[in-house]
């Protein structure tokens, strides 16, 4: 918040100037105040006859009844120059728009001021990357009548009328109604002389077809964009990407009186000024990060090295699916819908990158709950898969396969090049190979509990997240996870049981079972023997617990 003077050079007016009067005839809030020209202290002082820099915003919280008062943080913000003393003559007169970087600014000039006929559109920019410049009526690109003008290699103004759709490149008008202009009027000439790349053309009020028509008089919507790649010398020529776009209000067609001037800087409707095309390549960066890699990853661990990784396949699964996929998604679309102006899930259009990515970041954090919902409720002596587990997993493969298809549609929106593409498509197909591989040589592993090839209950599969000891009377349990294997026998007790620990012999316990007549099993581990034997009835038995 900027801080309160402690010499107030500024007082308010009560009344506003006759000159004004008009211009404020239907304005909700309207503050006038004088001040000094050359400033003391330090404020800065006005450049008469000179434009100068100023910025501008307003809020919707008022700050009360004090002039030190909170004032809280803006709706919309902006940047403009101007001369506020010099009269109304000439390119001042004319009605104009900047966006709010000044990097590119339009004007109208009807034909005639009273029911005019044609306008002709002066569209400029003062920077050297800005290739071609567009600006369309409409509320958005769903459904907008666009013009979009460039220079080719000979110089020439190349003009294009089109039709925007949706999120996807304009198509060109089978009836071309707007006309290049190779001169600018000289009402604008004193705009244009700092800029770089400057476009003029003249279009019909009322247009044929399906051409929208302007409205003298009134402030209509109107969208706009500019990009850093030539279209080239056809005025069907493909248009890349924007690097930066946004909308708008004007009346082109209405001066401004009493020496204001309207152009100043209009909010894109953005809650983050961020180049268009920086927080797109950014957004592409994470979210096909968030959608090959790392669901590839999770998935091939949780299905088939539970066994080679113990705990950290859980720790790894959960790492890669929470963080790498779920946490980059959220802030993936947040960065969009920060960045850009609305509507960010526009539904309209051959491309459902939009309203789709929004719906696998919602299934997404969904997800992530299941898969905590599953560990939560994971038991060691479950004897089959549950509902849910079995649903975490088709949820999270549909969910892979729906989102890898809107990654190519945001490539496709892009407009990425065809090796990126391809080389999208070969981790595609790789990661599949891969997936299908690791079922014949790894085979998919579950954790429960089951009877052996004898009926007996209490054989574990492999898992991590428990104690585990393996009951007398069950088949052979195969402990990967610990620092010393163990080996079992085949059930029975014998008529005595007897521990105890050989010197030097590590971590091993032992029992010594025996039965009358038979004999036993020889295990080593770690330096330790271990001999059980007995007699008539029943083989030894090693007993051990391991944590994992």
């Amino acid at each position: 918040m900027p801080t309160v003077d402690a010499t107030q050079q500024s007082t308010a007016v009560t009344t506003v100037p006759s000159v004004l009067t008009a211009a404020v005839a239907n304005a909700k809030l309207v503050v006038a105040f004088s001040r000094p020209v050359t400033g003391s202290g330090g404020n800065k002082n006005f450049t008469p006859g000179t434009a100068q820099s100023f910025i501008w915003g307003y809020g919707s919280t008022n700050p009360g009844t004090s002039a030190a008062g909170t004032v809280a943080i803006h709706d919309e913000k902006g940047t403009f120059s101007q001369d506020f003393f010099t009269a109304s003559t000439g390119a001042s007169s004319i009605a104009q728009w900047c966006n709010p970087q000044n990097t590119m600014c339009a004007a109208g000039i009807p034909d005639k001021a009273t029911n005019p006929s044609s306008i002709t559109m002066v569209m400029w920019s003062t920077s050297t990357a800005v290739q071609w410049m567009g600006i369309g009526i409409g509320s958005g690109m769903s459904d907008a009548d666009v013009v979009i003008g460039w220079k080719s290699a000979a110089g020439a103004t190349v003009i294009s009328d089109r039709t925007a759709k949706g999120e996807s490149m304009p198509t060109v008008d089978a009836t071309q109604q707007a006309t290049a202009v190779a001169t600018v009027p000289a009402a604008a000439a004193s705009l244009v002389t700092n800029a770089k790349l400057v476009v003029v053309f003249t279009r019909a009020v009322t247009p044929t077809g399906t051409n929208k028509a302007f409205t003298p008089g009134s402030s209509q919507s109107f969208i706009w964009a500019y990009g850093s790649v030539n279209p080239g010398a056809s005025a069907s020529g493909t248009v890349q990407l924007h690097d930066q776009r946004g909308t708008f209000s004007k009346d082109f067609f209405t001066a401004p009186t009493g020496g204001s001037n309207t152009g100043s800087a209009d909010s894109s409707g953005a809650i983050i000024n961020l180049d268009t095309k920086t927080a797109w390549y950014i957004h592409g960066a994470l979210l096909t990060a968030a959608w090959t890699l790392f669901p590839f990853a999770g998935i091939f661990i949780a299905r088939y090295l539970k066994d080679a990784l113990g705990v950290w396949w859980y720790r790894l699964h959960l790492g890669f699916m929470l963080i790498g996929t779920t946490v980059l998604s959220v802030a993936g679309i947040l960065l969009i819908v920060l960045t850009t102006p609305p509507p960010h899930f526009d539904l309209s259009g051959w491309n459902p990158h939009r309203p789709l990515g929004l719906a696998l970041g919602i299934d997404a954090i969904l997800q992530s709950v299941l898969g905590f919902v599953c560990n939560a409720m994971w038991s060691p002596d479950r004897k089959s898969i549950p509902w849910w587990d079995v649903a975490h997993w088709w949820n999270g493969r549909v969910l892979w396969v729906a989102a890898l298809a809107n990654v190519y549609f945001g490539l496709a929106l892009a407009g990425a090049s065809t090796p990126l593409i391809i080389a999208f498509f070969v981790f595609v197909g790789v990661a599949f190979a891969a997936l299908i591989a690791g079922q014949f040589i790894f085979g998919q592993v579950h954790h429960m509990k089951k009877d052996d090839d004898y009926g007996n209950p209490g054989a574990y599969s492999m898992n991590t997240k428990m104690d585990i000891g393996q009951p007398m009377g069950s088949n052979t349990y195969n402990r990967r996870y610990d620092d010393e294997p163990s080996y079992g026998g085949n059930a029975g007790y014998g008529n005595s049981n007897v521990g105890y620990t050989t010197p030097n012999s590590g971590k091993m316990y032992y029992n010594d079972n025996s039965g009358g007549g038979g004999y036993g099993n020889g295990g080593y581990s770690n330096g330790g023997y271990n001999n059980n034997g007995g007699g008539g009835g029943g083989y030894g038995q090693y007993n051990s617990q391991s944590r994992y």
